[in-house]
């Protein structure tokens, strides 16, 4: 079940590609490419590049800032992310960055990305990404997230049988042998046992 649960994460983090069809694949690969978005002047802009997951495996949206740097929602809190600043631009993952925690709402999302890219020729872009979020990275986030929990409770619930099979029970049977052993011996005893006393009736 452990498989099961880092089968489910990766997904849903976006290590692992969960969407096969063409015009999909497409729209990510436009979101990851500034080059796509001309009018975006905004200087933070051109060095960012939107991917699912800075652990993709294997890469299905490559970032295309050459030797960009890994930004996540480590380096991406608070006020980092509207000034670009803390590490927060080269490879953007947006699972980690734009996480359901932290923005619930596509408006909230497009808020955030105004406040990062002001120029007005970014506004395009923010609201294909705000888009992208609300119709595939939320959805996989609500669809993903009960799943991955009835999967750990399940796997919780299998370890702890498997501990009870290998621990406790495992004393049990101890003890019954040990009971076993105990009243094999009270009969066997040559001197003390029941075969001995029925030895002295029988020979007398």
């Amino acid at each position: 079940m452990t498989a099961a649960s880092s089968y489910i994460s990766n997904y849903q983090n976006g290590y692992t590609n969960d969407i096969t069809d063409s015009a999909s694949i497409t729209i990510l690969t436009k979101v990851s490419n500034a080059s796509a978005y001309s009018a975006c002047t905004t200087p933070a802009f051109a060095t960012d590049s939107w991917i699912p997951s800075d652990a993709q495996n294997p890469f299905y949206i490559s970032c295309l800032i050459s030797n960009g740097a890994n930004a996540t929602s480590a380096n991406c809190s608070g006020a980092n992310f509207a000034a670009a600043t803390g590490g927060c631009k080269g490879c953007m993952d947006t699972i980690s960055i734009l996480n359901t925690a932290t923005y619930t709402t596509k408006a909230s999302v497009l808020t955030a990305l105004g406040n990062r890219y002001t120029a007005a020729g970014c506004s395009t872009f923010n609201s294909e990404l705000s888009n992208v979020w609300g119709n595939y990275y939320l959805l996989k986030s609500n669809a993903y997230a009960p799943v991955a929990t009835r999967t750990t409770t399940a796997t919780n619930s299998i370890n702890s049988f498997v501990s009870n099979i290998t621990g406790t029970l495992n004393t049990t049977f101890g003890n019954a042998v040990t009971t076993l052993n105990n009243a094999a011996q009270s009969v066997a005893d040559g001197k003390y046992g029941l075969v001995a006393g029925l030895n002295c009736r029988l020979i007398g």
